[in-house]
């Protein structure tokens, strides 16, 4: 069976990439969820423009 950290790796580096990798999946983390927050916002937005038209509208239009 293969040792999962070689021996001649510095664990300190080891470590800092470990960290680096973990901040970098918590800030994609956190934009993918303030984007679908956005999109959700938006989506309401739209369906509320979308009713203040369909009110402006003539009956005979609808």
């Amino acid at each position: 069976m293969y040792d999962l950290i070689p021996a001649n790796v510095d664990s300190k580096y080891f470590h800092t990439s470990f960290l680096a990798l973990g901040l970098l999946c918590l800030g994609f983390l956190c934009l993918g969820t303030s984007l679908m927050k956005q999109n959700r916002k938006n989506e309401k937005d739209w369906d509320k423009n979308a009713q203040q038209e369909s009110d402006k509208m003539p009956i005979e239009m609808k």
